[in-house]
């Protein structure tokens, strides 16, 4: 919903958005790593500004917010 939000705000529509989360648990240590793949159709805007709202999404997303400090989060963004 983040990545919506900010797509519309620096003027693309988005069509389709579709994002995949592989968590990795230890137990008794908690999530360690979490692995985002999105890939979305999008009008109005390139590879490069795409790229960069998706990055921008994951770092102010509140429920990235909530793992951030002990957890590494990845992502792997394009359009399609």
């Amino acid at each position: 919903m983040q990545l919506s939000h900010m797509i519309g705000e620096v003027g693309g529509t988005p069509n389709q958005i579709y994002t995949t989360a592989v968590v990795n648990l230890i137990v008794g240590e908690g999530i360690i790593k979490i692995a985002l793949t999105c890939r979305a159709s999008v009008d109005g805007m390139d590879e490069a500004a795409f790229l960069q709202t998706a990055q921008g999404a994951k770092e102010q997303c509140p429920v990235s917010g909530l793992f951030k400090a002990n957890t590494e989060i990845t992502l792997d963004a394009s359009l399609v």
